[in-house]
């Protein structure tokens, strides 16, 4: 064998060797590609993720002057309910009309007087109640609280899984001059929940229900909402009853 021949066989080898590592390189370079675009996508759910909780934090955050929107933890300790010692029969949801009641067509009697009950899609107005006006703890800026007010609605049962529930929602006075908000469902009429907030009581009512429906999770709900307090059509029928005298309150444009 010739020192050529030795020569060339030497760098074939070389050649080779360069390629097999040339190789190797290109394949740990995409693998190394293929890592990073994973890493990326997982960045980019993580940024979607944060700016998720940040978003549910910004809205637990949000509040009015006297009372939460939102579910909170002193709502759900402030909220008192009974433990029921019977459970009747549940009933079945009654069928409601569509609501074609505005604040321009509300039935009122021969003295202009709203007729009740006056039923509101799925609320249904039984009592206006009667404003404290000398007892500033009995509205805020967004809502009043009229002592008696009474509304019934229907909702998820809290003792059957399979079936919706009417609650009637009733404003009270507490024994410290505050008011007391009094849920009441029709088919569990032992297990009344009290609390000072109407989210206080709707938040318990919310939880039980979820949680024999097995459902987890965050659950925001309204308490003003649920007790027909932001209707335009029963906030309208509060301010006809005079809410000059109540200081915090602001009146909605529609019903100036």
């Amino acid at each position: 064998m010739t020192d050529d021949t030795v020569m060339d066989e030497s760098l074939l080898q070389t050649h080779r060797r360069m390629k097999r590592k040339l190789i190797e390189f290109i394949s740990k370079q995409k693998e190394a590609q293929l890592a990073l675009d994973q890493a990326n996508r997982k960045i980019q759910i993580l940024e979607q993720e944060n700016k998720r909780l940040k978003q549910m934090n910004s809205d637990d955050a949000k509040s009015e002057e006297d009372e939460e929107d939102e579910l909170s933890d002193y709502d759900m300790e402030d909220a008192e309910p009974v433990t029921p010692r019977v459970v009747p029969k549940p009933i079945q949801r009654a069928k409601r009309r569509p609501c074609t009641v505005t604040v321009n067509n509300i039935p009122r009697d021969d003295d202009g007087k709203v007729v009740l009950p006056l039923e509101l899609g799925p609320l249904t107005l039984l009592s206006l109640g009667k404003i404290e006006y000398d007892n500033p703890s009995f509205h805020c800026a967004r809502h009043i609280y009229p002592v008696g007010y009474t509304v019934e609605r229907t909702y998820m049962s809290m003792v059957n899984e399979h079936e919706q529930a009417i609650y009637t929602c009733k404003v009270a006075e507490g024994n410290d001059g505050e008011p007391l908000f009094v849920v009441e469902p029709k088919d569990d009429p032992g297990n009344i929940i009290k609390a000072k907030t109407a989210t206080g009581c709707w938040t318990v009512v919310a939880k039980k229900a979820n949680q024999i429906r097995k459902k987890s999770g965050r659950n925001s709900i309204s308490g003003p909402e649920y007790y027909g307090l932001s209707n335009l059509v029963i906030r309208h029928l509060i301010e006809e009853m005079g809410v000059d005298k109540c200081t915090k309150y602001k009146k909605t444009p529609q019903a100036k």
